[in-house]
């Protein structure tokens, strides 16, 4: 004899047949209806208050009745909870050494733990040497819980099945597979006392209930029947009926729409529209599926309410999977290892250990040079410091937002930070807020449980629930955890690694809602997950929206690989469900089909999120062939990104409208802006204020206007600071400038101090020290490239002796233009650095400019072969050094400009550029008779005085500077290969 049996043929799972059964069985006294989830437990509840039954009958999962019953009837002992037998694993792997310590282990062996595995379950034939040894430390882990006083429910059953052997009046309802734990309750249950309701509709729908109930020795051929139907659209009635069916295909009526996105980015915004529409035609209630609610409910949630709507819904997740959690085991992690390093770190030790060291060139050398190594092999994994900041940026108590992304920048940009000063930072932030104060102790002191509980007066203060549920959640997880393993012994990082398996053990529940608050709700939309909604009430609903049908997001895996290894485990032990995945899959589908009373709606992106194409998932597949070909079929692409991405689903206002359209052409208006100073808004221009121009700006400009346009207006660039080619200049800038005025201080040549101001330009860079920061090496490649630059250095220091005979370096780096009074070229006011200025004691002056280019561009220009040029005619490209020397008189009445050269830094050597023939000899020496075919001397230039060769100079600004007020940023390369890398990718002209 087996358990009694009842069916519902209309597969509702609080229908009649429950109902009249459990008013039968209460006269008897309490009843207990057992359901396969939390949710389907509340739909049981509310169907029985509904017809007044509901005070004398608990209803609950199989698992939370046992702990009930454990707790009034067991031996004192709590049950162990998931995330406990986590951690007690975590333990064992450890301690054990056999099998790894991965996240993936830790929860194979705490699920198999968990499950009622009989004793010497690893004996069975046909097991793997690791699968024995799985099932081997499971034992263990159970006996570990055991001696700290835990029980585990599966291994009581398995021990003892007598535990519920008097239980009476018992209900199964909804069951539509059969985990190892609910079948071992059920075959434990006596059979007098134990009533299987089979809500099966007829079919492979309902083939999953009365399968269940055979497995457990029930017959579903000889069970009364009973049955209902729901007031539902007679169309979708039908298809209930015959899907999965062979009967013919039903003519579409607009009952069942299919929704397809051409990507993700298209969804949100197509699912808005849809029930928008659905809202319009009367809606109240419409549910809708997704196995993403999270997802879900950050891109709908603004769109909905935004359009008159409200959105709620409630899942379960792991609480390591929070967001919130996540952030603040990053930012434990990341605090906890530069406190580890923070007086040990590498870089800061070996410069420490140099302070104090000689000033000897070549033993400073040599001292750079162990401190490069340092620098190179010290562990940078941490900066920049990434998940501080995010942290940071979750807690407007106690920083505001804008001085997080100050410190952002400024930790980004600092390729010399060092651990302790990040730390220090934290520290003085810590100063104004006790809280945080002893958040950063208990870190240090690697207490993260009390770190998190710390945190918490700021998330109350900051009215973050999830933060203060995800912090509180930290807390409690890591007090259980570390209560059952050794933690005085471990490591900080293994406390925090014991601290995330634990989480993934621990389930939360989140509840969120949202709505218009000034007004009633057009429609309310519930996201529920696939198996929650196949427990909601049938016609509960207007309509139900699936999201996501696609084979990757729903796909049905065949019986076998249904749980991985996992399944694959408890089978060969005989404890794998027995009910195959196809039929779980169409119950559940049926279940949630049966839900809506007017509409049903499908949605599948046609791409996911690499572009690949989808495919849709099978139980759409098979929804679909039992409708003919018309059906409705709604498309959105992703092409409209500003309306995709958009609350209300609406183009924004544009910000900005440009009035000329020609390409190539900007208004003169923001033409203006662009070539005025920064600090200056647009509608306090003066319409006859001169424009403000760098001479590099004009260089640019004149090389190609739309990649000028582009590199000033957009200013693309890296976030984190890298050794840029800027970096390098102006460490060369530095070095050159110090080792001439050692050199005129001290006499001698200035080549036999460029390597030692070199060497502790690094040095200093390394300590903290602005100057020579941006070359701070992290890699052995950017380290080779110091030592490249530094021997380059030395070769122009001996390249330099040869030159500039009777010149002598009289200004370094001199800024102009910023203060004082203005100084004007071209019809514009100029700004700009001249790297220096060497003069005779004529006064004759020449103005160097440094180059570190790796290109011939300067020398293809003046050094290379020529013709000679009508001055009218002459358009130089590299125009900065000309610039210089043109202004040269505003900033120094008492120099005559003599000439503006270009001294290649870079591993191409080179004295370029023009002067007047008079002291030709003397600048470039051998250059100058190895190289007279090129544009060296103003005599190519029809033999003009160099103050006219400057004249026409300032004629070729003056009309680059009219063009850029113009808005001309047409794309015009002077040479080919400036477009390589430009970040034009989209440029005509690109070649």
């Amino acid at each position: 004899m087996g358990f009694r049996t009842l069916v519902d043929e209309s597969g509702q799972l609080a229908g009649p047949v429950l109902q009249g059964h459990v008013a039968e069985l209460l006269d008897g006294g309490v009843v207990t209806v057992l359901v396969p989830s939390a949710r389907a437990a509340l739909e049981v509840r509310r169907a029985l208050a509904d017809v007044a039954i509901a005070l004398r009958v608990d209803v609950a999962t199989p698992r939370a009745w046992f702990e009930s019953l454990w707790a009034r009837h067991g031996d004192g002992r709590p049950i162990a909870t998931s995330s406990q037998m986590r951690a007690l694993t975590w333990g064992l792997l450890g301690d054990d050494g056999l099998l790894r310590r991965s996240p993936g282990m830790v929860e194979l062996v705490a699920r198999v733990a968990e499950q009622p595995v009989p004793e010497g379950a690893e004996e069975a034939p046909g097991l793997s040497a690791v699968q024995r040894e799985v099932l081997r430390l499971a034992s263990k882990v159970c006996q570990r819980a055991a001696r700290h006083g835990l029980a585990v429910p599966g291994r009581l059953l398995a021990a003892d099945p007598s535990l519920v052997s008097e239980a009476r009046r018992m209900v199964a309802v909804g069951f539509t597979s059969l985990d190892p734990l609910t079948e071992a309750l059920f075959r434990a249950l006596p059979e007098t006392g134990l009533t299987l309701v089979c809500a099966a509709p007829p079919g492979a729908a309902g083939e999953a209930a009365r399968l269940v109930v055979q497995e457990l020795g029930g017959c579903v051929a000889d069970a009364p029947c009973g049955s209902r139907p729901i007031m539902r659209n007679p169309w979708l009635q039908t298809l209930l009926d015959t899907v999965f069916t062979d009967a013919p295909a039903l003519n579409p009526d607009g009952s069942l729409v299919l929704l397809e996105a051409g990507g993700p980015e298209a969804e949100g915004e197509l699912i808005a529209r849809a029930l928008v529409q659905l809202a319009d035609e009367g809606a109240e209630r419409v549910a809708l599926v997704t196995r993403d609610p999270e997802r879900s409910w950050r891109e709908l949630s603004p769109k909905l309410s935004s359009r008159g709507m409200a959105v709620c819904g409630s899942w379960s997740q792991p609480a390591s999977s929070l967001r919130p959690v996540r952030q603040f085991l990053a930012f434990a992690r990341q605090v906890s290892d530069l406190m580890a390093v923070e007086e040990s770190w590498g870089p800061l030790e070996t410069l420490r250990q140099l302070v104090d060291g000689s000033d000897d060139s070549a033993e400073l050398e040599g001292q750079l040079q162990e401190a490069l190594s340092a620098s190179v092999e010290a562990d940078r994994s941490w900066w920049p410091p990434r998940a501080i900041v995010d942290f940071l940026m979750t807690l407007p108590a106690l920083v505001p937002a804008a001085r997080v992304f100050r410190l952002d920048e400024q930790w980004r940009s600092d390729r010399s930070l060092a651990p302790g000063d990040v730390i220090a930072e934290l520290a003085t932030l810590g100063q104004g807020s006790e809280p945080f104060s002893r958040c950063l102790e208990r870190i240090r002191a690697a207490d993260f449980g009390a770190a998190a509980e710390a945190l918490l007066p700021l998330a109350a203060a900051a009215r973050n629930r999830d933060q203060h549920r995800a912090l509180l959640a930290v807390a409690t997880t890591a007090r259980e955890a570390e209560a059952l393993v050794d933690s005085a012994a471990l490591a900080p990082v293994e406390r925090l690694d014991l601290l995330g398996r634990a989480l993934e053990g621990r389930s939360v529940t989140r509840s969120v809602e949202r709505g218009r608050f000034d007004e009633e709700p057009r429609c309310t939309v519930e996201l529920v997950s696939p198996s929650d909604a196949a427990m909601l009430r049938q016609g509960s609903a207007d309509a139900l929206l699936m999201v996501g049908e696609t084979a990757e997001e729903a796909p049905v895996p065949g019986a076998r690989f249904r749980e991985g290894t996992f399944g694959q485990l408890m089978e060969a032990i005989g404890l794998s469900s027995p009910i195959p995945a196809e039929a779980t899959a169409r119950a559940t589908a049926w279940g949630a089909w049966a839900v809506p009373t007017g509409r049903l709606v499908l949605e599948r992106s046609l791409h996911d999120e690499k572009a690949n194409e989808t495919q849709l998932s099978p139980m759409a597949a098979e929804l679909l062939s039992a409708v003919a070909e018309g059906s409705p079929h709604e498309v959105l692409g992703e092409e409209r990104i500003s309306e995709n991405l958009s609350a209300k689903g609406m183009r924004p206002e544009p910000v900005v409208t440009e009035e000329d359209s020609r390409p190539g052409q900007l208004s003169p208006g923001h033409a203006r802006v662009l070539v005025a100073r920064e600090d200056l808004a647009s509608d306090t221009l003066d319409a006859s204020s001169l424009p403000v121009v760098s001479a590099t700006a004009v260089e640019r400009y004149l090389e190609c206007p739309r990649r000028w346009f582009f590199e000033k207006a957009l200013r693309p660039r890296e976030l984190d600071a890298a050794v840029t080619p800027l970096a390098k200049g102006n460490l060369v800038h530095r070095a050159l400038e110090l080792s001439h005025r050692r050199a005129r201080q001290e006499g001698g040549d200035a080549g036999a101090y460029v390597g030692e101001c070199f060497d502790r330009l690094v040095l200093e860079g390394m300590a903290g020290a602005e100057e020579g920061a941006g070359a701070v090496p992290h890699s052995l490649a950017e380290e080779r490239g110091l030592a490249e630059l530094r021997q380059n250095l030395q070769d122009v220091a001996a390249f330099e002796s040869e030159r500039f005979r009777g010149f002598v370096p009289r200004h370094f780096e001199a800024g102009f233009g910023f203060e004082g009074p203005p100084v004007t070229c071209g019809g514009a006011h100029v700004v700009g650095f001249i790297d220096r200025v060497d003069a005779d004691a004529d006064g004759r002056a020449i103005v160097v400019d440094y180059k570190n280019k790796q290109d011939q561009s300067v020398f293809r220009e003046y050094g290379g072969p020529s013709k000679p040029v009508p001055l009218e005619e002459w358009v130089p490209r590299h125009i900065q050094a000309l610039l210089y020397a043109k202004v040269l008189p505003q900033l120094w009445p008492d120099l005559e400009p003599s000439g503006a050269v270009y001294l290649m830094t870079g591993a191409h050597r080179g004295l370029w550029g023009i002067v007047s023939p008079t002291v030709a000899p003397r600048v470039y020496g051998p250059s100058l008779t190895s190289r007279r075919e090129g544009l060296l001397t103003t005599e190519n230039l029809g033999g003009a005085p160099f103050s006219e060769v400057l004249d026409r100079a300032e004629e070729v600004v003056a009309q680059a500077v009219r063009a850029m007020e113009s808005g001309d940023v047409a794309p015009r390369p002077c040479d080919p290969r400036l477009c390589d890398g430009c970040p034009v990718v989209g440029c005509e002209r690109r070649r």
